[in-house]
């Protein structure tokens, strides 16, 4: 396998860990996009510095092979590759979606800190690691105790529970925290220090105390998994017989709370998660997509335009939108097709086996090291299973990840004591002299890289704060310097079709629908399965009282969101408005037929009828 050297493994290893801990942390308030944007612009900064180390890492270490875990990841990031190729709308293939930024930057960054862990991380890297999420959740509790209280430091104004942390979500939260309190226990169960076990009892108490508090179960899921695997691991050093007993009780305990979790059996009233249930319509409409796109997807976080052709009929909260599956696995199979799911699942199968094969063929404290760093990934990925990705918690299911694949590889890779050498150096000067040029080159390159990224995402954090000062001091202005502010925000960056909408949706905000109209257009222009950009104009229009302008961008919207009827019944009042009785006839009966007897149903025909 291909690792750097001792001083650029300990330099990467250190810059991986302060990355991830510094992306977790980061919020920008004056932003648009208070949380997700600054994470993803400081972790391609840092990521790209990283990956300036791993070029010149890679290339001078040509003499070893790339292992089956490294090459399962290029493999992912060429399945990205092409997937973002056969994207319509290249922008949102970079940056992904509105407030998620899950596009290929975010996994291209991923990728690298995977690579980066790969080609880094010991058994005393690992311990390093756990403790970077011990402080996380020790932060991040202190920070939920502020929000709790109702003092946050971060005036987020979020719909859902206040715990949201540095995350903005709270099953974000909720999860992180779960694998924060799981690399705590792990530290109490191996440490002799009884002080230290007995903070660390509190730390968990806490953690678990807010997890709750969060009204998220993906955190005890995954503290659940965490505890489950090193307790069995701890049990069955210290007695064989006890850790087939513990083994006995988790095969009982463990569906009973998987059925709890779906909301079935003694437990569902503990664990059950309402948002569950729509999740099943999220997770039908994404195979659907796959099933009518198998090989690229329908694009790389496309799923939002795609959602309401591919929805089901009857669904649990009728006409609710989503722009993710809440299932990584599944979004991915929806949005980047085979090409990029089977890379991904064979990266994941990768780890995960040579991870267990370590832990069976290891003892004592390194075998509590393995299960303490699986138990941390299998966490991670079991909240995947129900929930989005998000750089700040998914940076370190990445990172977790390679260090897992790096700690179990190692009994192959071959170490080479200090001074000594496997050949003999035929030209000592010559090898000296290769070693000062890439002293220099590889602080050179990661600037290049980190310096080349930066101009090429900072006009997306400059969107955001226009847009957030459009927001914030609309007040301020009259309709004319309002105006022209909402077109200067535009300009900032063209491409970007999102702040591009709500720029539309602002001018319409302030009835200036003739610049929502042109900005629409616009928008449309670039990206013609846009919900925004059609409801926009469609509703813009009707406000100037011009119907039949407006008609054709109702009609789109009935093949973007085919079950919409609300969206059906404006359009049946156009068509009235132009007296064209035929047309709204057709689709009143089409929504009886949809949904017989529903408030928009009765609205429609009552409508035609007079």
């Amino acid at each position: 396998m291909r690792v750097l050297s001792g001083g650029q493994a300990s330099q990467t290893r250190g810059l991986v860990l302060g990355a991830g801990v510094a992306t977790t942390l980061t919020v920008w308030t004056s932003l648009a996009d208070p949380v997700q944007l600054p994470k993803l612009f400081l972790g391609g900064i840092l990521a790209s510095w990283i990956l300036g180390i791993l070029v010149v890492g890679l290339v001078s270490g040509r003499d070893t092979k790339f292992s089956t875990g490294q090459w399962a990841l290029f493999a992912f990031v060429g399945g990205l590759v092409v997937s973002g190729l056969f994207t319509d709308v290249k922008y949102r293939a970079f940056f992904g979606t509105w407030q998620r930024h899950t596009g290929a930057i975010f996994y291209m960054i991923a990728a690298v800190m995977c690579l980066a862990a790969m080609m880094s991380f010991t058994s005393h890297g690992v311990l390093q690691l756990r403790m970077a999420l011990i402080f996380l959740g020790v932060v991040m509790s202190f920070h939920g105790l502020l929000e709790n209280a109702g003092h946050d430091p971060f005036p987020f104004n979020t719909l859902y529970s206040p715990l949201v942390g540095t995350l903005g979500n709270p099953d974000f939260y909720s999860g992180f925290l779960g694998v924060c309190a799981v690399a705590t226990f792990w530290y109490a169960i191996v440490t002799s220090s009884n002080l230290v076990r007995g903070l660390s009892v509190l730390i968990i108490g806490l953690e678990l105390f807010l997890i709750m508090k969060s009204v998220s179960v993906q955190g005890l899921v995954a503290f659940a998994i965490g505890f489950t695997l090193i307790s069995i691991t701890r049990l069955w050093q210290w007695k064989r017989n006890f850790g087939i007993s513990a083994v006995i009780v988790t095969c009982i305990i463990g569906p009973i709370a998987i059925l709890g979790i779906l909301n079935q059996g003694p437990l569902a009233s503990f664990l059950a998660a309402s948002s569950l249930k729509n999740r099943f319509d999220y997770w039908r409409a994404a195979f659907e997509m796959f099933k009518a796109h198998p090989i690229t997807g329908v694009g790389i976080d496309r799923f939002d335009e795609y959602y309401g052709q591919y929805a089901a009929h009857i669904q649990v909260v009728q006409g609710q939108m989503t722009d993710n599956a809440h299932n990584v696995f599944l979004h991915l199979l929806a949005t980047g097709g085979l090409v990029l799911f089977i890379p991904y699942v064979a990266l994941l199968v990768v780890i995960g086996f040579t991870g267990f094969r370590a832990i069976l063929k290891s003892k004592g404290l390194d075998q509590m090291t393995l299960v303490g760093i699986f138990s941390l990934w299998f966490g991670l990925l079991a909240v995947s299973l129900v929930s989005i990705d998000n750089l700040g918690s998914t940076i370190w299911f990445w990172i977790v990840g390679g260090a897992l694949y790096a700690i179990s590889h190692a009994p192959i890779v071959a170490t080479v004591p200090h001074g000594k050498s496997i050949t003999k150096v035929k030209n000592p000067t010559r090898k000296i002299t290769q070693k000062q040029n890439l002293n220099l080159l590889t602080p050179a390159l990661s600037l290049i890289l980190s310096l080349s990224f930066l101009l090429f995402a900072f006009p997306e954090v400059r969107s955001a704060s226009a847009l957030y000062k459009l927001t914030a001091n609309a007040e301020n202005l009259n309709g004319a310097e309002y105006a022209a502010k909402l077109k200067e925000a535009v300009l900032i960056q063209p491409s970007n079709i999102d702040v591009l909408g709500r720029v539309a949706s602002l001018a319409g905000g302030v009835s200036n629908y003739d610049l929502a109209i042109e900005l629409s257009k616009a928008l449309n222009e670039k990206n013609a399965m846009s919900y925004y950009g059609n409801m926009v104009a469609a509703i813009s229009y009707e406000r100037k009282k011009e119907f039949t302008q407006a008609i054709p961008y109702r009609i789109r919207l009935t093949e973007i969101d085919k079950w919409s009827t609300s969206n059906m019944v404006e359009l049946v009042k156009d068509y009235v408005a132009i007296s064209d009785l035929v047309n709204a006839r057709l689709i009143a009966t089409k929504i009886s037929t949809l949904y017989p007897n529903s408030e928009d149903a009765t609205t429609a025909l009552g409508l035609v009828n007079g």
